[in-house]
């Protein structure tokens, strides 16, 4: 009927935000159309990780402009929103996030959307759902940095007297390929992995040329330089001066 018609335009116009007109014949054909956005909620999903919030909702403002576009009506554009967002939810798996119940709950999330009642509703729901994953995402990738640096840090503790450690050891060790880990460690710490290994050694090495009686061949060796030359060069290049000038300025500081 002519009313029953206009009841479903009407409906339609939920879903726009703007002021509208619908025409029933405009919408009839649409109804039979079936949208495919699995590649725009790829692109979402894609991005979600690595772009600012304002990335973010630039990118999602222009796919749910696609989605009005298509002329759902509200029940339609419910499940289509819906859809999408279990779509994207597998997220919280894959990055093993404690989700928020009120998001991340299948059936209380079923029950809020279809609870929605405009477009504009469902839009922001979308909306603030991908920012809340967004969030925390990088939240759990922040943590999953400092683990990464406190763990090569524990390592050098450990091992720095090793003239074999190695950005590719530790790396190999925490199963991590070593550009990410070169990039993690220098933003968590400030410095790259072989700077702060060496600043640990030569700490050390001034250590023991304060405290000790050995030769300086003998604490490159302790400090994980077996080769007295080099170890002398990074002393001085560390310093402005070799081991055994360091030694004497010590032990004529200490008898001043």
């Amino acid at each position: 009927s002519l009313y029953s018609q206009s009841l479903e335009a009407l409906d339609y116009n939920l879903v726009i935000k703007e002021e509208c007109y619908t025409y029933y014949n405009d919408i009839l054909p649409l109804q039979k159309k079936y949208n495919d956005w699995s590649a725009e909620v790829e692109t979402i999903e894609k991005i979600i990780t690595r772009c600012t919030e304002e990335e973010l909702q630039t990118e999602v403002e222009k796919f749910l402009k696609k989605l009005r576009s298509a002329h759902y009506n509200l029940n339609e554009y419910q499940i289509v929103i819906l859809e999408i967002l279990f779509a994207i939810s597998h997220l919280y798996k894959k990055y093993q996030i404690v989700y928020d119940e009120a998001f991340a709950d299948s059936k209380k999330m079923a029950v809020k959307i279809l609870s929605l009642d405009t477009g504009e509703e469902l839009d922001n729901w979308l909306m603030n759902y991908c920012k809340l994953i967004r969030a925390m995402i990088q939240k759990k990738q922040i943590d999953n940095n400092a683990v990464l640096a406190a763990k090569a840090m524990e390592m050098v503790e450990k091992n720095f007297r090793d003239s074999t450690l190695s950005v590719e050891t530790v790396c190999g060790e925490l199963h991590v390929s070593s550009s990410h880990f070169s990039k993690i460690f220098k933003q968590e710490t400030g410095f790259t992995f072989l700077n702060y290994l060496i600043n640990r050694r030569m700490k050390e090495a001034k250590r023991l040329l304060r405290q000790t009686d050995y030769k300086s061949h003998v604490i490159g060796e302790m400090v994980g330089y077996p080769e007295p030359n080099y170890f002398s060069y990074v002393f001085k290049k560390n310093y402005g001066l070799s081991p055994a000038k360091y030694r004497k300025l010590e032990e004529a500081n200490d008898e001043k």
